[in-house]
């Protein structure tokens, strides 16, 4: 049986490129509602999203060549049939006669807490149970895994002297270990299955568009069971707190690659439409921008504080004591003002070349800065404190201000200081807009443009720059709803 499941749900690398969404009976119709975790995966070879992700993936240097897909339109569940066949001993069996005329479009699998543990359950989309069922017991005749009671799936052949069990839920074969956590299982999936539950239902609908694969956690449900994880109860309560479920999905555009991960939590942010990330250069190479920090500071310090010294009492004050003797920074109070209402750092592309960056008076001359949205005065005691200290150490570094009239702007020159001041339209760049939808509004961006990474690498080494050649940017936004849900995309663009 473990067969079976290797060759269905595991797959390895190839299982990430035949993932695809379509519409129809989702695999959470056939698990049972009290899972705790659930991924979802679509085979349609024909969906335009299949396409669309093999087109971008196959322009990546040896992506042919390393997983025998040769064309947008392959059928990749018979590669990953015949692949798994001719590493095993079940030359017997074939993708044409065997599988393909019962596998469906889509997989599932879930984690269920049964008796102190956690039980994996896995169900896959069948056209014919018959048939299906035939298959799998052949797979388990056959394979060595099987045989050997390898486990690599997490699902075996059982605890000793069961077989794994095959049930059906609707359109779907359900597989667990045992043929009574199968009956178990597919007997709460007829009843109340994760589908119909009302926590996943909602967190499936903030997240939007599944993609071509998808996942779901329900952290509210692992709260419940700190003892499956070991440590302290406590500890594990705490780096739980205010959290009810971690959700996210995998999708392909025309242009882009995206992963979409969204938290449901208790934290409550404002946003405003002005982070200004949107207003540097457009000449920047890369950027991370985060607001909102000085109040998450203020707000949370304490319960940080509590959530480390649960694990050991006392770390974080010597932590902090040292950390303040170093630096000359005192804590929380100078880590709010220099977050503040926003913290931008930058590093433009001009004057960016091998020769640059040999010595100390070709580094002053790259820009590189932070543009600080706080009380200029406030900001100017600490960039005042951090150059004392510098120099103290005997390791000075020149540091260029200019004062705006809601913040601060430290750079490396005072020519880029200058630029960061005056501000740009980053934002109206395609590539920026692609990669990192929304930044204006976004509570963290970070955006690298990889097509001047690759101008610069060029300049190094031709081989690694080649790998950068068909890429065009790199982004990553996060976005906090009404909702309570919490969002980051990160998207990698290809020209």
């Amino acid at each position: 049986m473990a067969a079976a499941l290797t060759l269905l749900v595991g797959g390895g690398a190839f299982a990430a490129y035949q993932l695809l969404d379509s519409g129809g009976t989702q695999p959470a119709a056939a698990l049972p509602g009290n899972a705790i975790g659930y991924t979802r995966l679509d085979i349609d070879p024909s969906a335009d999203q299949k396409i669309a992700l093999l087109s971008l993936l196959r322009r990546l240097p040896e992506f042919e060549e390393q997983t025998g897909i040769s064309s947008d339109r392959e059928d990749l569940r018979q590669l990953i049939v015949e692949r798994f066949l001719a590493d095993s001993e079940c030359d017997q069996l074939s993708y044409d006669d065997d599988f393909a005329p019962w596998v469906g479009d889509r997989a599932g699998f879930a984690v269920v807490p049964v008796d102190g543990e956690f039980q994996p359950v896995v169900t896959i989309q069948v056209t014919d149970q018959g048939r299906a069922q035939d298959a799998v017991g052949a797979l388990s005749e056959c394979s060595s895994l099987a045989s050997a009671g390898d486990d690599s799936t997490g699902l075996g052949a059982g605890e000793a002297g069961t077989e794994s069990g095959i049930e059906f839920v609707g359109d779907y074969m359900l597989i667990a270990q045992t043929a009574q956590l199968a009956a178990d299982f597919a007997d709460e999936a007829e009843s109340a299955p994760l589908s119909d539950d009302a926590d996943f239902i909602e967190a499936m609908d903030a997240l939007g568009a599944p993609g071509v694969a998808s996942f779901w956690v329900d952290i509210d449900a692992l709260r419940e069971q700190p003892q499956l994880f070991g440590g302290s109860e406590a500890t594990f309560a705490a780096a739980l707190q205010g959290l009810h479920s971690y959700s996210g999905a995998f999708r392909a555009g025309s242009d882009y690659l995206e992963v979409s991960l969204q938290v449901d939590s208790d934290m409550e942010v404002e946003t405003e439409d002005n982070n200004p990330v949107v207003d540097l250069p457009e000449s920047t190479l890369a950027t991370l921008s985060i607001s909102n920090g000085g109040p998450y500071v203020d707000q949370y310090w304490e319960s940080f504080q509590g959530f480390l010294d649960s694990a050991e009492p006392g770390s974080f004050d010597r932590a902090v004591t040292a950390f303040e003797a170093e630096s000359g920074l005192m804590l929380p109070e100078d880590l709010s003002t220099v977050l503040g209402d926003n913290v931008t750092m930058a590093l433009d592309s001009a004057g960016l070349t091998p020769q640059s960056l040999q010595s100390p008076a070709g580094l002053a001359g790259v820009g590189v800065g932070v543009r600080f949205l706080n009380d200029p005065a406030a900001l100017q005691d600490v960039v005042g404190r951090v150059k004392a200290k510098l120099e103290e150490s005997g390791t000075p570094f020149p540091l260029a201000t200019t004062e705006t009239d809601d913040g601060l702007v430290v750079a490396t020159n005072q020519a880029y200081a200058d630029s960061l001041a005056e501000g740009g339209d980053l934002g109206s760049s395609e590539a920026f807009q692609t990669a990192a939808p929304d930044a204006d509004s976004a509570e963290g961006v970070l955006y690298v443009d990889l097509d001047k990474v690759e101008d610069v690498a060029t300049s190094f080494e031709a081989d690694e720059a080649a790998i950068l050649e068909p890429m065009r940017a790199f982004g990553m936004t996060l976005q906090q709803g009404d909702d309570g849900y919490s969002t980051s995309s990160l998207r990698l663009t290809f020209d």
